[in-house]
């Protein structure tokens, strides 16, 4: 009885000042017991990388790489991390191109002048390749980034020059392995 008494009285005091003030008042009545419930979420990093097409060359030699290079093919590379410290990118070809006992070198050009066979890439553009192929995974300079990243791309520009020396109607073909590392 005491429980319903203060309960009505509550209710009375509320719809007076309701009335005088004009504004509605929230009344605490007795009930059960408030519970809450915790969500907890444990969000496990992930890193993507996304690699383009496979790369066909239909190339002439020249003598002194004049018309025997060819700088325009390229790959897209494509990284989504939600790694609060980034990723790198790692490069690693499995051999020089061959096509049986006949090698396109794995080279840069600044590390064959001269030499008009070889097969090595540039980032940042065509051109001369500045860089060669590693064979054991190599951080490509430049293909980092901080994070998380959603869909950030990096292109890789690949240069084939070849003279009168290397056989024709050969099939020279090499395995380039391009891997996305999170930064610890």
């Amino acid at each position: 009885m005491r429980n319903f008494i203060s309960v009505s009285l509550i209710a009375i005091i509320a719809f007076t000042l309701a009335l005088v003030v004009g504004a509605p008042v929230a009344m605490a009545l007795p009930g059960p017991d408030a519970q809450n419930v915790t969500v907890t979420a444990d969000v496990q990093e992930a890193l993507t990388l996304t690699v383009g097409a496979n790369i066909s060359y239909t190339i002439t030699p020249v003598m002194l790489a004049a018309g025997g290079q060819d700088t325009s093919k390229t790959t897209l590379l494509t990284v989504s991390t939600n790694n609060p410290n980034g990723y790198l990118i790692n490069q690693k070809i499995g051999g020089s191109l061959t096509s049986g006992a006949d090698v396109i070198i794995n080279s840069s050009n600044a590390d064959a002048p001269g030499n008009d066979n070889y097969f090595g890439f540039k980032t940042g553009g065509a051109g001369n390749a500045a860089t060669k192929f590693e064979l054991l995974d190599t951080a490509i300079v430049g293909f980092t980034g901080g994070g998380p990243a959603n869909g950030v791309q990096h292109t890789v520009n690949y240069d084939l020059n070849v003279d009168y020396s290397t056989k024709a109607h050969a099939d020279y073909t090499a395995t380039i392995t391009y891997t996305a590392v999170a930064i610890p």
